[in-house]
């Protein structure tokens, strides 16, 4: 089993669908990224990523920071 599909079941388990755990994956790996950061990164509609970024913020995956420009950083999931 590689190591993506060992990430894809450890977050399906927590609820997640698929492009749900590729945005968070992409929060990991550049923390502190905008929407617009992860959408360019993972060559995904803005508006999916967007409404994804909210999902996780409100379910403690991810926290915002505000700004000018609002900005996220990964939390690890408890």
């Amino acid at each position: 089993m590689s190591l993506k599909e060992v990430f894809m079941d450890i977050f399906t388990q927590y609820g997640l669908l698929e492009n749900e755990v590729k945005v968070y994956i992409g929060y990991l790996g550049m923390p502190q990224a905008t929407v617009s950061q992860i959408m360019s990164l993972l060559e995904m509609d803005y508006d999916t990523v967007a409404k994804i970024t909210a999902k996780l913020t409100n379910e403690k995956f991810l926290k915002k920071i505000e700004g000018k420009i609002e900005r996220y950083i990964p939390l690890e999931p408890y």
